[in-house]
């Protein structure tokens, strides 16, 4: 069983640790963390060897695209610095006062006056203008 993640590092170890099951996915996040290599890779994931605090925030910026590793207190940290968005709902449509819609007697909307024109065939297409 693995260890519960308690910080950032442990986050990392457990992100590097699910990369490791794929053949390709660990050797390409080695190639992105410059002075790591495959091996130093695994024995990170597996708790053997630890990595300073420069390669985990390289390592934390390729696994996790918003996020970075904060060597302050050794944990994880978005880095999307925009404070929440606010839902605002709509007033209710009114339409202006002086808005009249024509009717006819019956009171119901009046139907267009001119009907649209089919439009032409273009020469040289069959059977449609496109």
């Amino acid at each position: 069983m693995t260890e519960p993640i308690k910080d950032g590092v442990d986050a990392l170890r457990a992100a590097v640790r699910s990369r490791n099951r794929t053949p390709q996915a660990l050797k390409l996040t080695a190639g992105d963390v410059p002075g790591v290599g495959l091996r130093a890779l695994e024995d990170f994931g597996e708790g053997k060897a630890n990595l300073t605090d420069e390669q985990l925030c390289t390592l934390a910026k390729s696994l996790l695209p918003f996020g970075c590793f904060d060597p302050e207190t050794r944990m994880l940290k978005s880095t999307n610095a925009a404070p929440p968005l606010k839902f605002v709902t709509p007033a209710p449509y009114s339409p202006p006062k002086d808005h009249v819609v024509p009717t006819n007697e019956h009171g119901l909307r009046m139907p267009a006056s001119e009907k649209p024109q089919p439009k032409k065939l273009r020469p040289g297409w069959l059977g449609s203008w496109l």
